[in-house]
């Protein structure tokens, strides 16, 4: 049975970290934008910190409170299932890993936003949390995983484009969902260690 979680401000020290980092990237644009977006260009001429700061850079303030509504939300939903440590590693791997898959097999010239790594956060956390939310986890990752087909197959997103007056990069979600399954392939694959090393110590 799911319950509805008890807020604990100090579960959201994480989140309100990130948040402000957002907050005061977006304050400083346009420079901030220039400065810290991505650029295939750039980064190919070594300035690899665009791969993380990107995802703290947006179009517009539309663009940064619909993010940071999402960022939210998937955090206080799995605050009960997942503890805290986990939830900002697994936020903290979908930031860097998800524009670095787009950086090694997508030709984008530029890209701003977090939506890629919510997405991997969203499916990390749905799949560490998949045995207490059964049958839900399961529900929501096909949900997903139909999200990403149609949205890679049929402009769905003229409206969210319209709000954060730039063009949504879709692949970004597919890469971001791809590195929230890479987090929790090496999260099983951790713990699956970890027991398995107590049991030889008994």
């Amino acid at each position: 049975m799911i319950t509805i979680n008890t807020l604990k401000w100090s579960e959201f020290v994480g989140v309100a970290i990130i948040a402000l980092l957002i907050i005061i990237t977006q304050s400083f644009q346009p420079g901030s934008i220039e400065l810290l977006r991505y650029e295939s260009i750039s980064v190919n001429q070594g300035e690899w910190w665009r791969l993380i700061s990107a995802n703290f850079t947006h179009a517009n303030w539309n663009h940064v409170w619909l993010n940071l509504l999402g960022l939210i939300l998937i955090d206080y939903i799995f605050q009960p299932f997942v503890n805290q440590k986990v939830r900002l590693t697994a936020l903290s791997f979908c930031i860097f890993t998800n524009l670095m898959l787009l950086h090694l097999f997508m030709t984008l010239d530029w890209y701003v936003g977090l939506s890629g790594a919510l997405h991997g956060f969203l499916i990390a956390c749905l799949f560490i949390a998949a045995k207490p939310l059964k049958p839900y986890a399961h529900l929501f990752i096909v949900l997903i995983a139909s999200k990403l087909f149609i949205e890679m197959n049929w402009e769905v997103n003229d409206v969210t484009a319209g709000m954060i007056e730039t063009n949504v990069v879709e692949e970004a979600h597919l890469a971001g969902s791809i590195s929230g399954l890479i987090f929790y392939l090496l999260y099983f694959s951790w713990l699956k260690l970890l027991k398995n090393k107590t049991s030889h110590q008994i």
